[in-house]
């Protein structure tokens, strides 16, 4: 992330700030929470039921509290006084609504073991599931269970405008590159400093570090390693960085001959030098997953030696299950067909 000193000076100085645009590489696909939620939810033009803080506890959102009966099969959100941004009130049958579509989608609420969702008056949500499940407000957090007005859908169910209860009120989207907002002056929680909250999408890393350099009002987001590097070097830009647990993996076609043998993936796995990517490529020391999770989470890891990799063993695990080298080295089976693929890489 990158943001302009003097955009930064400016703010402090008059406790206001006329304009921030987001610079980050995920495309707005849709109005529908389930393909675009997570952009709507952090430019806080959408809200849900409930948060959580950065310790990860649960926190009041449109619903000022909550509670469960006594097996934890029954949940009642009590909803505050807040208002949509089309001026309509936020109800409970306009929650009720909002989640019930959200449910009928491919989504984390059709995990939730919800059986029904009802409003109890005017400002009580009552959310009924199959089994106890204490867990159950965490789901209400993620970014597809974001309330929406009635108003926001047609008679299939399909989002046709964004109306939220947010702190800033989208006046232009654009898919699928461009958001713009304004603060939205009803807002029932604390104003913004921010009049004027933009998105863009920029898939280069190096549009995105070009106008990190050139944007006084840029939050730029996601930047490869040789930007950071070179941006590290600019006065004018405050750069913070730190590692997140990030997963790239390594997909094959387990219907295709030599991928659909164990013994060969497990050489695969084996032969990739997890170390060198990590550290010579992602430039993080220590970054490498051995095991499901990195380094970086020792509390969570098993204690086990460092790997390395060993091409004489997996040469001769390979051996041992049946396959070949031939005179070239190349690998074969038993017939002697040799051992050849495509690798397509993706920059995203």
């Amino acid at each position: 992330q990158s943001s302009s000193q003097e955009t930064t000076s400016a703010s402090e100085k008059n406790d206001e700030l006329a304009l921030a645009t987001v610079v980050a590489p995920w495309e707005i696909n849709s109005l529908d929470p389930n393909q675009s939620g997570i952009i709507f939810q952090r430019m806080n033009l959408a809200e849900t039921l409930v948060e959580s803080n950065s310790q990860g506890e649960l926190v009041p959102s449109l619903a000022a509290e909550w509670k469960s009966n006594d097996d934890a099969t029954v949940w009642t959100f009590t909803l505050r006084e807040a208002t949509f941004h089309n001026d309509q009130p936020v109800t409970a049958q306009a929650v009720v609504n909002s989640l019930n579509i959200a449910k009928s989608k491919p989504g984390i609420l059709q995990k939730a073991f919800i059986k029904a969702i009802r409003a109890v008056g005017t400002h009580q949500v009552e959310i009924e599931l199959t089994k106890p499940f204490v867990p159950f407000p965490y789901f209400l957090t993620h970014y597809t269970a974001i309330i929406l007005a009635e108003q926001a859908y047609n008679d299939k169910d399909e989002v046709v405008a964004l109306i939220g209860t947010g702190a800033f009120k989208p006046t232009k989207i654009e898919a699928p590159q461009k958001l713009e907002a304004v603060r939205f002056e009803q807002y029932w929680g604390a104003k913004p400093k921010l009049a004027q909250a933009n998105y863009l999408a920029s898939s280069r890393s190096e549009t995105r570090m070009l106008m990190a350099q050139s944007d006084a009002s840029s939050l730029v987001f996601n930047l490869d390693t040789a930007s950071v590097e070179r941006l590290k070097n600019d006065p004018n830009l405050v750069l913070t960085s730190g590692s997140i647990a990030r997963t790239i993996q390594l997909k094959m076609d387990v219907a295709k001959p030599f991928f659909n043998d164990l013994a060969i993936r497990k050489a695969l796995s084996e032969s990739i030098n997890r170390k060198a990517i990590a550290e010579s490529v992602l430039k993080i020391d220590g970054g490498m997953a051995d095991q499901i999770l990195p380094k970086a989470f020792a509390d969570w890891r098993i204690d086990t030696a460092e790997q390395h990799v060993d091409l004489a063993k997996i040469k001769a695990d390979l051996t041992a299950a049946g396959y070949q080298f031939n005179a070239e080295g190349k690998l074969t089976d038993k017939e002697g067909k040799s051992f050849k693929f495509t690798l397509r890489t993706f920059s995203d």
